[in-house]
């Protein structure tokens, strides 16, 4: 005991490095997975070192995320069963292609890169230690997480929390860090690493941009446009310090929009191999079912890389192809959905499942209404409402998107002449994603985190091909080199990690209500917490127990969280006097006792481990007795 004790400090003392070498460690991981899939498809599509690095990564996590997902099936998400599901991912993908790899990563990442990829890691650090204040992470983000830890997929979770039937394989990236030291401490880990795969693909699309004329093509443009576009609303709007999966979601659509104009283009230029299929064409397809297992909300994407990956020949062939490669991705979620909620869809109540657990259709269908009538109105629903009078109170609010929109239909003037001139040739599939995911958003959740990925591609399809094409007009291209592409991307990974944490700290301490009511209970001494920000840089804090509290005059305060125990049916809960636990003990659920006085345990000899039922049904099977008191 005295022995790790002292562990404790030193580990605080060093941690400020740990949230490095753990991304270190996740890119090397992800990089041999993905590198392995590429051998696979035989690709040779992304020939520059840095667009295969970070293809290859993002391939990576796609898969780790859906092996992990499916682990938790079985067993509790620990740090052993990880490093299990890790290991034999990158023992298969060494097997498969192991005289590419290690030759890959070299080329990827020289020295400069590295040191400015290391340079950037820390300024997102400073980031990622400040405390967790968005707000779904609060409702059943962080909880989601910690039961994927502790108990793994649990039956009928759905029962006692509605929004726990929102299954995402990016909460199982997370889960296997929060033990004993890291416990309740690294949620954001995951976040971080797509911002930093985010940032390194943008260093390198500007370094390019920023060479002689014909060193970049447009798709460098096209990303670069699309990825300036999403990534400071990320910062300034603190989603990178959140476990949501809408970040990784957003980032996967611009990299995958991107990629179908990559291969597309290298397609023209070989001939041979054209029937096969296994191809290149996988890739998008890859990371858009690993998108919609983070998030429903990347299946106009699926929809458009299954139509990108078939429009081939031969066509039933590759139609069995790219429906198995996506069951396989996707099984994993719609078994975790109908665990806990008995619908493989959920939100949607198109399919239920008969089981034990399974919602009420009328209540899930009411709670995907609620969801798209809190996006229209940022609030309750006025009795007015009508399916189209929200609009012009949502573009005054959505100020971000609807800028973005405006800029793209402003630069569509120019589309005439991009089109008459070939500009816009192997395009039209990313803009096909984009048009497809503003009509998604804008039906079922008209709000900017669901809908940014596709407001920014076609940002870079509107806006990005323009810029170039004037710049090439207008003579603004460098003539020569002015430095290396791999000195250029080493300072903008740089700048940007001396950048990011000023944008977020500005955001946090001049607009943020939030934090500063935080900062104002600190000081009073109403709301316990870490205010060593020295140690905060070594390693993030512990997730602060926090509830808003409203007075007369319509200011916010900060307190402590109010929680209560609640004994009913033989299961114990704590209830917040708010609807978020962020970090309390486990189950801990919204006030809701008529909703808890319907749920019993499935097997009382296992606990909550083994999950929840229905009471009639649980009553009728002889599992329980007659209803228990609560109180």
């Amino acid at each position: 005991m005295k022995a790790f004790a002292g562990f404790l400090p030193r580990f605080q003392r060093i941690g400020m490095l740990f949230l490095a070498i753990a991304w270190l460690l996740l890119l090397a991981v992800s990089f041999v997975v993905g590198a392995g899939f590429l051998h696979i498809v035989g690709d040779r599509s992304f020939q520059e070192p840095g667009d295969r690095l970070v293809v290859s990564s993002w391939l990576g996590v796609v898969f780790l995320c859906v092996a992990l997902s499916a682990t938790a099936l079985i067993v509790p998400l620990s740090p052993i069963a990880a490093a299990a599901v890790a290991g034999g991912l990158v023992c298969l993908s060494v097997s498969s292609g192991r005289r590419a790899i290690v030759p890959g990563l070299r080329r990827a990442a020289p020295a400069k890169v590295a040191l400015g990829l290391l340079g950037f890691m820390l300024g997102v650090s400073a980031v990622e230690v400040r405390f967790i204040t968005h707000g779904d992470a609060g409702l059943y983000h962080i909880g989601a997480i910690r039961w994927l830890a502790q108990y793994g997929v649990v039956p009928g979770l759905a029962l006692i929390h509605s929004r726990f039937g929102f299954s995402s394989s990016w909460f199982s990236l997370a889960a296997p860090w929060s033990a004993g030291p890291l416990q309740d401490r690294v949620f954001t880990l995951p976040g971080g690493l797509a911002f930093l795969l985010a940032g390194l693909h943008l260093a390198f699309c500007l370094a390019r941009c920023s060479g002689p004329k014909g060193s970049a093509n447009s798709e460098d443009w096209f990303a670069a446009t699309a990825l300036l576009a999403a990534l400071p609303m990320i910062v300034v709007d603190q989603y990178l310090v959140s476990p949501t999966p809408d970040l990784p979601v957003t980032m996967l659509v611009i990299l995958g929009a991107w990629s179908m104009v990559v291969i597309v283009k290298n397609e023209r230029n070989r001939l041979r191999d054209r029937r096969k299929l296994v191809d290149a064409r996988l890739v998008p397809l890859a990371l858009a079912a690993g998108a919609a297992t983070m998030k429903l909300s990347a299946l106009p994407f699926l929809v458009v890389a299954l139509c990108f990956y078939v429009s081939r020949k031969p066509l039933l062939g590759r139609s069995v192809v790219a429906l198995s490669f996506c069951v396989l991705l996707l099984l994993p979620l719609l078994a975790s959905n109908s665990v806990t909620s008995g619908f493989p869809l959920f939100p949607s109540p198109i399919i239920r499942l008969d089981l034990p657990w399974s919602l009420d259709s009328e209540e899930v269908r009411r709670l995907s209404e609620v969801i798209t009538n809190w996006a229209r109105w940022s609030g309750p629903t006025p009795v007015d409402a009508s399916s189209w009078n929200w609009l012009p109170g949502w573009l005054l609010r959505e100020k971000a998107v609807s800028l973005l929109m405006l800029m793209c239909l402003t630069a569509g003037l120019a589309s005439p002449r991009c089109i008459a001139d070939g500009l816009f040739q192997g395009y039209w599939w990313p803009f096909a994603v984009g048009s497809a995911g503003v009509v998604y958003m804008m039906l079922l959740a008209p709000t900017w985190r669901f809908g940014l990925g596709y407001v920014s591609v076609l940002a870079g399809v509107c806006v990005g091909l323009p810029c170039e094409r004037w710049a090439r007009d207008f003579g603004l291209m460098s003539r020569r080199h002015i430095a290396s592409k791999e000195a250029v991307a080493a300072s903008l990974l740089v700048a940007s990690g001396l950048l990011v944490p000023f944008a977020a700290y500005a955001r946090s301490k001049f607009f943020s209500r939030v934090d500063a009511a935080i900062d104002v209970a600190v000081k009073k001494g109403t709301l316990s917490a870490d205010t060593n920000y020295l140690a905060r840089m070594a390693i993030p804090p512990v997730v602060l127990n926090f509830q808003m509290n409203t007075r007369p005059d319509g200011s916010s305060t900060v307190s402590g969280l109010d929680a209560e125990d609640y004994t009913v049916n033989s299961i114990r809960y704590l209830v917040p006097k708010g609807a978020v636990c962020w970090g309390a003990t486990l189950p801990c659920v919204p006030p809701d006792p008529m909703k808890l006085q319907a749920v019993a345990l499935r097997d009382p000899a296992k606990g909550i481990a083994g999950g929840f039922a229905r009471f009639s049904h649980a009553l009728s099977n002889g599992v329980i007795g007659p209803r228990m008191g609560s109180n």
